[in-house]
């Protein structure tokens, strides 16, 4: 069909004659951005792994990003302390926690180019527990002026336990849960004491012939772990055992003055009493 042009107002023809068509125009826009798929900072934290308590762990992570110069920022859920001595090295440190359960932490590393944009990475990490035993440690108290845990009859021991240790202990104040002293040989000593301590004292038998004593301690951790440590000393004889003396102290005179010495004496052996000075 012909349309004549004068059919229609001037003023639509205009209109069509001034504007073009557009043919052909469903679909995206020119400009879209296709960026937000394609992260313009690419970060991989690492596989997840599994550690025990008490270990240095290095994290490490790769990236790539729109500048060769990269800065890394490490952080953990749970809080952790994290050391990282380089903001420019992609490898950080941390200790693993002491603990008695399995812990779990999710790190995230935040990387930054020159250009400041930016990508990030997790990776977990389970903590597990390792229960380090105990170390049982008995000390003596000594007499001076005999050999090394000898001990006259009828004398007074301590011993102490209480550098027992443990290396791993979630309460650094108070290592070990439990005590337990047991005498293993000789004439029997510990009646009546108290066993569950984190020392014993007692007196050393009495008797005709020499002897010896044996003791074992126990210690128990915080965990449950145990260890054992053992000690023997050797006691005189009731004759062999002499009398404590002090002649008391030392004193500077002067020529001619008169001096009062007095001297004290005692013997853990009844039958050496009374004693007699020279």
């Amino acid at each position: 069909m012909f349309v004549h042009y004068h059919d229609y107002p001037a003023s639509l023809f205009n209109y069509f004659v001034s504007r073009p068509f557009l043919i052909g125009c469903s679909g995206s826009a020119l400009d879209s951005d296709t960026d937000a798929s394609n992260p313009k900072v690419l970060v991989n934290a690492g596989a997840d792994r599994t550690v025990d308590e008490q270990t240095i762990v290095i994290l490490s992570a790769q990236a790539s990003g729109q500048t060769d110069a990269l800065t890394y920022a490490w952080r953990a859920s749970p809080d952790i302390t994290i050391t990282l001595d380089d903001a420019s090295l992609s490898t950080a440190t941390f200790t693993a926690a002491v603990t008695t359960e399995i812990l779990t932490y999710t790190f995230t590393v935040d990387v930054t180019d020159a250009s400041v944009n930016r990508g990030n990475d997790s990776v977990v990490y389970r903590i597990n527990p390792i229960n380090i035993t105990p170390r049982a440690l008995i000390q003596v108290s000594q007499f001076e002026e005999l050999a090394r845990n000898q001990f006259p009859a009828g004398y007074e021991v301590v011993l102490d336990a209480t550098m027992s240790s443990d290396t791993d202990s979630l309460d650094i104040n108070n290592p070990i849960a439990a005590y337990l002293w047991q005498q293993t040989a000789g004439e029997s000593v510990l009646t009546g004491i108290s066993l569950q301590g984190c020392s014993l004292a007692f007196t050393t038998p009495i008797l005709v012939a020499a002897n010896s004593v044996s003791f074992s301690l126990t210690v128990t951790d915080q965990e449950g772990a145990e260890d054992v440590a053992s000690v023997t000393l050797n006691i005189q004889s009731a004759a062999n055992t002499l009398p404590e003396v002090n002649a008391g102290i030392s004193h500077q005179v002067f020529t001619g003055e008169s001096i009062n010495l007095n001297g004290i004496a005692s013997s853990t052996i009844a039958a050496s009493r009374p004693l007699v000075f020279s």
